[in-house]
């Protein structure tokens, strides 16, 4: 099973919207098929060491269309 960084939006009680940055993961022909409960956050041993996982994601999210949590069977 494959997995990358993906932004998600999601539905607050109240009707409104919010994105998150969630770990995706793909079933075997690539479909987004689950995601984190949570949002990712990122700790690390030392700073560079957060940089460098930040531009991972970074460069993730930006690659990919944001998914909506509807897409979802959850």
């Amino acid at each position: 099973m494959s997995w990358n960084y993906r932004i998600i939006k999601h539905k607050r009680i109240d009707g409104g919207t919010y994105h998150a940055l969630h770990e995706v993961y793909y079933d075997a022909v690539g479909k987004p098929e689950k995601y984190t409960d949570a949002p990712v956050t990122f700790v690390a041993a030392s700073p560079p060491d957060i940089v460098t996982s930040l531009a991972s994601a970074l460069n993730d999210a930006a690659s990919y269309p944001v998914l909506d949590v509807a897409e979802f069977d959850k």
